[in-house]
């Protein structure tokens, strides 16, 4: 659409090179409001290994966060122990700080197909994000 209306103004140019003149000027402003309702977070789903106990779970990818972290409910569930503990203030959005105490722990996480396996550090958290929609798919 935007190419016709170009094509249309390179053509009134040459009919009439003094068509432009005699126009009003027109200003664009753009905004950031959305009328979306749903935000798409990065999502992976991985596979979890511990003691021989394999469990999907779906992961965040954030590239700002300095941490990685594990809800409380998947560490239980893996049965994980904690190799230390670590105290950490959170800096919030409106400048608000809030120190937690997290147990520490190692996790294997891998492709769905096990092909490709990383052992990471992370921190424990009660709850993460609210819940995060997948997208739907069409699939043609």
């Amino acid at each position: 659409m935007c190419f016709v209306k170009y094509k249309q103004k390179e053509n009134d140019k040459n009919i009439n090179p003094k068509a432009d003149e005699s126009r009003p000027s027109e200003n664009t402003v753009l905004t950031n409001q959305s009328t979306f309702n749903e935000i798409y977070l990065q999502t992976l789903v991985v596979r979890i290994s511990n003691k021989g106990l394999n469990h999907f779970v779906r992961v965040i990818i954030d590239s700002g966060s300095t941490k990685s972290y594990i809800s409380k409910f998947v560490a239980e569930k893996m049965g994980l122990k904690s190799i230390g503990k670590e105290t950490v203030t959170h800096g919030l959005f409106g400048g608000l700080e809030k120190t937690e105490c997290h147990n520490r722990y190692k996790i294997q996480l891998s492709s769905l197909d096990t092909k490709n396996k990383i052992e990471i550090e992370v921190m424990d958290q009660k709850k993460i994000c609210a819940t995060v929609p997948k997208i739907k798919m069409l699939i043609v």
